[in-house]
């Protein structure tokens, strides 16, 4: 039988003990978050974007007393939008790459906004925004579980999609983090996900 060991201190935060992990192998979380993260590519979301654009995610503030399938107004431009969760921005995903939410899911993957802010119609489908992932790497649009991260992948945004020949105007909240992905992924790449 294994040794055991009661433990009545501290519980550590799991994603602590992830970085400890990938500390001690030589690679950070972000590189690992990299190797294993896929974006859309650029000319495809030059070509459609936003992918639905009078589509938007329930926002309370944004669409007070609104629901699921309700439509409402947008208040950046007064355009009617039809509320939904997740699926238009997974739709959006899949038009861009072929490859749909629930083959990856069985995978361990989950679609991720990168520069948060679903509720506006312009960057809910935008492949600019969206990112398939792995659950085990943080929100980046969520901050607070790991900011360095979150740059991270909004600096591989911003090359890819608004650095030289941006796909759109990039809108007011979508800025030049400043971080240097070279330094920080070394020889790691950027994955652009295609059709099989």
């Amino acid at each position: 039988m294994p040794k055991l060991h009661i433990h009545a201190g501290k519980i550590v935060h799991a994603r602590q003990t992830q970085e400890d992990y990938h500390q001690k192998s030589g690679i950070s979380i972000i590189q690992a978050a990299f190797m294993y993260s896929y974006f859309v590519h650029p000319d495809k979301v030059r070509a459609q974007t936003p992918y639905f654009p009078n589509k938007a995610h329930i926002n309370k503030k944004c669409y007070p007393g609104r629901g699921e399938r309700d439509c409402a107004k947008w208040c950046g431009d007064g355009r009617t939008v039809r509320l939904s969760k997740n699926q238009p921005a997974q739709s959006a995903l899949a038009g861009y790459t072929g490859r749909t939410l629930v083959s990856l899911r069985n995978l361990g993957y989950e679609a991720r906004h990168i520069w948060g802010r679903s509720w506006n119609p312009d960057a809910f489908t935008a492949g600019w925004n969206l990112c398939f992932m792995p659950f085990w790497t943080s929100k980046p649009a969520e901050e607070y579980q790991d900011p360095q991260l979150t740059q991270a992948f909004r600096q591989a945004s911003w090359d890819l999609y608004f650095k030289n020949n941006p796909v759109c105007e990039p809108p007011e909240f979508v800025s030049n983090p400043n971080r240097h992905l070279d330094c920080i992924l070394g020889e790691q790449p950027i994955l652009i996900l295609d059709k099989e």
